[in-house]
């Protein structure tokens, strides 16, 4: 495969060619441009960086589709670390099992969730911080994190070029990530 060809480099020449251009229309309205997804997941990356997190680390996203969602997973490819999405409707059991597999030391959530991870929390030994996208919260003796605090932290002080091996995607499935019924 040939560099330009990989998505994160598609995303970002089109960025230069056009900024304004909308990429991503959500229900309700909102948009997300080329630009701001370029930029969006630049300030993510530099956010992500300051909680240590870096080449090869994993960090468990579950907020649904939002525009944060794919600002976080821009921020981490720039990281070159590892996004794993998780489906928000995991609970119990089997939202423990993922999360601990995942080896995350960070989890971005919605107060939407929030309930059912700190619930689980306490028999996930990695995980220390929770980046909650809609205000504060409390979350089984972790540090929780609002996304106003995390974004705070700024910017990279320049942006690492994508390789030809741009960080990865790991999406838990019940068939790929729950615990064997054997």
């Amino acid at each position: 495969m040939r560099r330009e060809d990989l998505f994160p480099e598609l995303i970002a020449r089109r960025a230069a060619e056009d900024p304004d251009r909308v990429l991503l229309r959500f229900v309700g309205g909102e948009c997300l441009t080329y630009g701001q997804l370029i930029d969006g997941g630049h300030h993510w990356a530099g956010a992500y960086a300051t909680l240590g997190v870096g080449e090869g680390d994993t960090v468990v996203v579950m907020t649904g589709v939002r525009p944060e969602y794919y600002l976080s997973w821009v921020g981490l490819t720039r990281l070159r670390a590892i996004d794993v999405s998780i489906n928000t409707d995991y609970r119990g059991d089997l939202l423990a099992h993922v999360l601990d597999n995942s080896r995350a030391r960070v989890i971005v959530t919605t107060k939407a969730y929030l309930d059912r991870v700190a619930e689980i929390l306490p028999r996930v030994e990695h995980i220390d911080t929770v980046v909650l996208l809609d205000g504060d919260g409390v979350a089984a003796g972790r540090r929780v994190v609002p996304v106003e605090e995390f974004l705070a932290a700024g910017k990279l002080p320049a942006c690492p070029r994508v390789s030809s091996c741009p960080g990865a995607t790991c999406t838990g499935s019940r068939a790929t990530s729950s615990p064997s019924r054997t």
